[in-house]
């Protein structure tokens, strides 16, 4: 009895070592995302702003859509709806 009590407490921590790591490894990928986007908006604003005049108006274009993106993700985290679907919804 007491080996297999030991035996489930090992799976139980393995199972939560395994999710804490893969918690971490997409946290990372996030991150790397993030900088290669934020570097990829600087560089494509920066071209933007050598090409004066005409570069102008992409710039409002991607200012438009900036703005709507926090608009979005705004709205969405002051949804509570949408936050007790994703907690008790089954999927």
């Amino acid at each position: 009895m007491k080996a297999q009590c030991l035996k489930n407490e090992l799976r139980l921590v393995t199972l939560v070592a395994h999710q804490k790591t893969t918690v971490m490894l997409e946290r990372l990928g996030y991150f790397f995302l993030i900088i290669a986007l934020v570097v990829w908006i600087y560089v494509l604003i920066k071209g933007l702003v050598d090409a004066f005049p005409e570069g102008l108006i992409g710039f409002i274009v991607i200012a438009g859509f900036g703005f709507l993106f926090f608009k979005v993700v705004k709205d969405r985290l002051k949804n509570k709806e949408d936050d007790y679907y994703d907690k008790n919804v089954d999927k």
